[in-house]
């Protein structure tokens, strides 16, 4: 979402807490008490361009496999593994940027 900024996370209601101010992520617009606001949740995945195996890759040693992998992935952030293959995005918008939003990706 160019131009829009991350969803500003708000505190959990539970135990007693009051939620912190609901904001429009792109023009900072206090949200509570509007009668009407959006959000936007967009997943991204990695979807790979083809999976296929060979009789012999199926019958193959997965142990060690899964060995290589562990070892390839040692050191790395946590964080980072997972967005290689999740991002969830959450945004909440006002009435006006939720029309501008839905213009600029309906142009692409």
């Amino acid at each position: 979402m160019s131009g829009h900024r991350r969803h500003r996370r708000r505190p959990s209601s539970s135990g007693g807490e009051k939620a912190g101010p609901v904001l429009c992520n792109s023009c900072g617009k206090n949200l509570q008490g509007l009668k009407l606001y959006y959000r936007v949740k967009t997943q991204i995945t990695c979807e790979p361009n083809e999976l296929s195996f060979t009789a012999e890759e199926l019958e193959g040693d997965h142990a060690a496999e899964m060995e290589r992998l562990a070892r390839e992935c040692e050191g790395r952030d946590p964080k980072e593994l997972e967005e290689e293959v999740f991002v969830l995005l959450d945004y909440h918008l006002c009435e006006d940027c939720k029309v501008k939003f839905v213009k600029d990706t309906r142009s692409r």
